[in-house]
């Protein structure tokens, strides 16, 4: 029965946080696309804020030092976060002339798709996965019902409004903010302060490499340029939306289990058939079909470098996961500073020498490299923590002889 539920909760999340940038994928051209990425890049930046602030801090305080926190304290301080990404949001899309007529919209979609994954997580956590599946459905089914029922504005303003609907509903669902004095950002900053450190400084370096670039790259682009390069990124989204609403299970997880030989067996599995499936749909199917898909229908010629990152995000995400949850600072910073390097590097050196399809390669390389590297730092840390459970049953069993008595 829990099988069952966590499969169905994970469905279900993936599918919530596929609708807006699939559908923006299918709907909209390169260059409609190109400004939509703009924004959804400060919500995805509002999100990583939201990991390493309020969701992944709690999480560790509680495998790590069994604090205990209240749903007050997290969600006024999630839901403070929130607000103020959505008011950038806002801000930002008032500066854009492609989008600024609909810059409440997004502005309110931002704040509420924010604190609904920080919301979700914490539902997830602490095992109330019914409620989270119930949310997603409301929100799945909010979204489509926008999306079917509103005629007559731009592709846009219509993607916009079922997002920001399907995150209310969703929100509800998950559990509106406890508000009390006392109980907002300076207080969680205080509890929390030893895990948020390394946590905000991984994912500062974490946001330069993929928000910042894209930012910079975009630039000198153009609108239907970077349009084609964000969508080789969502064309591997299958990867995220698989470990995106596994994130707190796995965050449960001791360390040993992810290096355990059927476990890892598994894992490079899932990781080819991502690749697999996202070549063949790309090479094969996409362009046979009878109707145009937005710019997916442009991103065949980029089938093979899509396939490379799919697999590879699978396996740095992953891994990078892990690390976040049980490794030192030292071990995060390090691995973050090399990710930084080579997503920010690669990909503007591709795009300089080769243009597009060099900015492209640039980017599915950096990913390949980057997930051996979270790979190698988390093998010694998981490596001795096996061999120390082995000794230790070994021990227990009588198999072998304590030294220190």
């Amino acid at each position: 029965m829990k099988v069952l539920s966590l499969a169905s909760s994970t469905l279900m999340g993936a599918l919530w946080g596929a609708l807006v940038p699939v559908l923006a994928l299918l709907f909209l051209e390169p260059a409609q696309y190109g400004s939509f990425s703009t924004i959804y890049l400060i919500f995805a930046y509002g999100v990583s804020l939201q990991y390493s602030i309020v969701s992944e801090a709690w999480a560790r305080a509680r495998l790590r030092y069994r604090k205990v926190t209240n749903w007050s304290s997290y969600s006024s301080t999630l839901f403070i976060l929130a607000l103020t990404i959505g008011a950038v949001a806002l801000s930002v899309s008032l500066i854009l002339l492609e989008v600024r007529e609909i810059a409440v919209w997004l502005g309110v979609a931002v704040c509420l798709g924010i604190y609904r994954s920080g919301a979700r997580y914490h539902r997830m956590a602490v095992g109330l996965t019914r409620q989270v599946i119930l949310a997603d459905f409301l929100g799945i089914s909010a979204f489509v019902a926008v999306l079917v029922s509103v005629h007559g504005p731009e592709r846009t303003a219509v993607l916009s409004m079922a997002w920001a609907a399907s995150g209310s509903i969703s929100v509800i669902a998950l559990g509106l903010p406890v508000l009390y004095v006392g109980s907002g950002p300076i207080r969680w900053w205080r509890m929390h302060k030893r895990d948020i450190t390394p946590l905000l400084a991984d994912s500062t370096l974490m946001d330069v490499g993929a928000i910042g670039a894209p930012f910079l790259l975009a630039g000198f682009m153009g609108p239907k340029n970077f349009g084609l390069y964000r969508g080789v990124a969502n064309a591997a989204m299958p990867v995220r939306l698989l470990l995106d609403p596994l994130r707190p299970t796995i965050g449960r997880k001791p360390p040993g289990f992810f290096f355990q030989r059927p476990v890892l067996w598994l894992i490079f599995g899932i990781s080819f058939t991502f690749a697999a499936l996202c070549y063949l749909a790309l090479e094969l199917l996409v362009p046979r079909l009878p109707m145009r898909l937005g710019t997916l229908s442009e991103l065949a010629v980029f089938s093979h470098q899509a396939a490379v990152f799919a697999a590879a995000s699978f396996l740095g995400t992953l891994f990078y996961v892990v690390c976040r949850n049980s490794g030192s600072r030292r071990t995060i910073m390090t691995g973050r500073i090399l990710q930084t390097f080579l997503v920010v590097a690669m990909p503007v050196i591709g795009f300089v020498f080769m243009g597009l399809p060099g900015a492209v390669w640039g980017f599915a390389v950096s990913a390949s490299v980057s997930a051996v590297i979270w790979l190698c730092l988390a093998i010694p840390r998981e490596a001795g923590a096996i061999r120390q459970a082995r000794v230790q049953q070994k021990l227990q069993s009588g198999l072998i002889r304590d030294s220190s008595k």
